[in-house]
């Protein structure tokens, strides 16, 4: 096996030799692509987050009337029985 001293793994699992950091396209040429954090918030974004809301809205809004229609339901059940 050879010698890998002064040698990295990179966050793909690429062996990066000593030079390869001067000599890697991507580390000195981005052409024109943006990093993660320097992309402004898209509109899209912000439609998602309201359609969750509304999702999540109705979902609470359906258990609570399946909740009380159950709860009406035993509660009947209860009185009826308990007044026979």
């Amino acid at each position: 096996a050879k010698d890998k001293r002064g040698w990295t793994l990179n966050s793909a699992g690429y062996l990066l030799g000593p030079h390869a950091v001067d000599n890697h396209r991507s580390f000195n040429d981005k052409h024109g692509f943006t990093g993660k954090r320097e992309i402004p918030p898209d509109e899209d974004i912000k439609a998602g987050n309201e359609n969750l809301k509304t999702g999540i809205f109705h979902l609470f809004l359906m258990f609570s009337h399946l909740f009380t229609i159950e709860l009406t339901d035993y509660l009947d059940t209860k009185l009826f029985l308990h007044f026979n």
